[in-house]
């Protein structure tokens, strides 16, 4: 009965606020409700950051797709594609580069449009990233992390490829989270409130996943690699963990 009421709670919350900001952006934006995601006006921002000693990367955004990846050169780069409405900034502060959005404007009306950044990040260094968009996915893929930090309210969560020295903690209010192929995190924490999870070929020997509602799949390839410590708990849905082909 409590799992049942916590579906119906989660359900209800979830499409009133559907449907209120589907309403305030119609209304904003005088388009049907449907019809208020567009990136047909983007603008586009191409930098490099040629400072050398950066060792930490902050993304704070309030509605952005944000996609990490491998460089082909030594220099952290980025392109943000976005609309006037989206007050971006990208500034340094000693070794870490912060990068920020503000779309949202207290009762003068949302912006819906689509914002997006790609960061380049070079192969040969490690570096610590701390990411944050409530709205919109977040992709991180071949790179070299010191610690990663990965936090979205609405979206999916993807970390592929990837190498993690100390802590990969994920968290999600609503949407799917995928971790493949990631290597040498000390421990791993993955939260999620409705979102599945899965994990393949993560070698990490203290994991733990969690789920209020969502399936969480654990699957790892490598017969000889040992857990140590292993916690999968969702309270809706399954349960499910394969070791080897």
């Amino acid at each position: 009965m409590k799992i049942l009421k916590k579906i119906a709670a989660v359900g209800g919350a979830l499409l009133v606020i559907g449907i209120i900001l589907g309403v305030i952006a119609s209304i904003t934006l005088q388009k049907p409700f449907f019809e208020v995601i567009t990136y047909s006006s983007y603008t586009k921002i191409d930098e490099a950051i040629l400072k050398s000693d950066i060792n930490e990367v902050v993304i704070n955004f309030e509605v952005a797709e944000v996609n990490i990846q491998e460089s082909k050169d030594n220099k952290i780069s980025y392109e943000y594609y976005g609309t006037k409405k989206s007050n971006f900034e990208a500034n340094v502060e000693g070794k870490t580069v912060h990068f920020k959005n503000e779309t949202r404007k207290f009762l003068t009306g949302f912006n819906f449009e689509g914002n997006k950044l790609n960061l380049y990040l070079p192969k040969d260094k490690i570096y610590k990233l701390d990411v944050d968009s409530d709205v919109s996915s977040i992709n991180i893929s071949k790179v070299t992390a010191s610690s990663i930090s990965a936090n979205g309210n609405v979206g999916e969560i993807k970390i592929i490829d990837c190498i993690v020295k100390d802590y990969l903690d994920i968290r999600s209010d609503v949407g799917a989270v995928e971790v493949r192929n990631v290597k040498e995190p000390k421990k791993v924490d993955v939260i999620t409130d409705v979102g599945a999870i899965k994990i393949i070929n993560m070698y990490s020997k203290t994991v733990s996943l969690k789920s209020d509602v969502g399936t969480i799949d654990y699957k790892n390839d490598d017969l000889n690699y040992i857990v140590s410590d292993l916690i999968i708990k969702t309270d809706v849905g399954s349960e499910n963990i394969k070791v080897g082909r």
